[in-house]
């Protein structure tokens, strides 16, 4: 039997389900872009969600057992911030860029990346930022009485 929707609670590896989600996205969505800007914009754009998925898997991977694996898992969280904060600023030069892009296709119809697309990136990366912040507090909180 499932939980009401209302009741449910955010799971602890939400982060990592978030990452998942925006690197599927990316894919998804970098591809359509102009072939010509593949190595000026859409490749840093995939290579920046893959760190933020890598980075928060690594960090779920470590088990801290002592102070140094704790601040390994919370440099991990770390990388994956910085690369999400870079992802962020990536995402917008390139839709600045893209949206004066203007061609049509083999039917005459304009080809676009639509407004929708731009907002559903954003929200995840505003999401998995707001996951990874809270999970970085957590655990400098949880290790820092665990320090030598």
């Amino acid at each position: 039997m499932g939980v009401l929707e209302k009741n449910r609670e955010e799971s602890t590896v939400q982060f990592l389900e978030t990452a998942m989600e925006l690197e599927e996205y990316a894919i998804r969505y970098a591809i359509k872009f102009p072939k010509r800007y593949f190595f000026v914009i859409t490749k840093d754009l995939l290579d920046l969600s893959k760190q933020v998925y890598n980075n928060a898997k690594s960090a779920n991977s470590v088990y801290a057992t002592n102070p140094t694996e704790s601040q390994i898992r919370v440099n991990y969280v770390i990388h994956a911030i910085c690369s999400l904060q870079a992802l962020s600023s990536q995402l917008d030069v390139a839709q600045k860029v893209v949206t004066h892009y203007s061609a049509k296709d083999k039917d005459g119809k304009e080809k676009s990346i639509p407004a929708k697309v731009w907002e559903n990136w954003a929200r995840l990366i505003s999401k998995e930022l707001t996951l990874l912040s809270g999970l970085k507090k957590k655990l400098q909180s949880k290790y820092k009485d665990n320090v030598d």
